[in-house]
């Protein structure tokens, strides 16, 4: 008897395992590929507000003879100076619309030219160098938006009219996140 219920029990074992190695299992789909990403030159867009505040005397209006109303170019004026020590100046909003990427600015690079230029000094500085993107597009974002302060100052009192070319290059550069 005892014999018998032992080769019960192995047969049951055997049928038991050879179910189980006939179950059937899990059965995994795979998907493999490439993503690939273009930079595309129209994300980055960093741009001068309309929003010039300016000492009587000067101004600031988006655009300039090749670029009309183009805020990526602004023309200054001024016509307000008389003597030596004067100052006039001007505050513009630069502002980064960009698409995912933020913006680094350097330093604006100043000068002024011209057969009168030692009759004027120029001076230009933004208050954050780096400019958050907005979230989403056409969003409000006060972490993308910064001042730029320029300054024009007399150097030399005129006894005529003395004019000189001004500029001021902004750069900026993309950064990722």
């Amino acid at each position: 008897m005892k014999k018998r219920v032992s080769i019960i029990g192995v047969l049951c074992a055997i049928l038991v395992l050879g179910v189980g190695y006939a179950a059937i299992t899990a059965r995994y789909l795979n998907i493999t590929g490439t993503a690939t990403m273009t930079a595309d030159p129209d994300n980055f867009n960093v741009l001068f507000e309309d929003d010039a505040d300016c000492d009587n005397g000067m101004s600031l209006t988006l655009g300039d003879e090749d670029h009309p109303n183009d805020p990526h170019y602004a023309t200054l004026t001024v016509d307000g100076l008389t003597y030596a020590g004067q100052s006039l100046a001007c505050d513009i909003s630069v502002k980064n619309i960009s698409k995912g990427l933020k913006a680094s600015l350097d330093n604006p690079i100043k000068s002024v030219t011209g057969d009168e230029s030692e009759y004027f000094s120029i001076d230009a500085a933004v208050t954050d160098d780096i400019l958050n993107y907005p979230e989403t597009e056409g969003a409000d974002c006060d972490d993308c938006i910064t001042n730029m302060h320029i300054s024009l100052t007399a150097s030399k009192t005129p006894t005529d009219t003395v004019s000189a070319n001004v500029a001021i290059r902004l750069k900026a550069d993309p950064l990722s996140d």
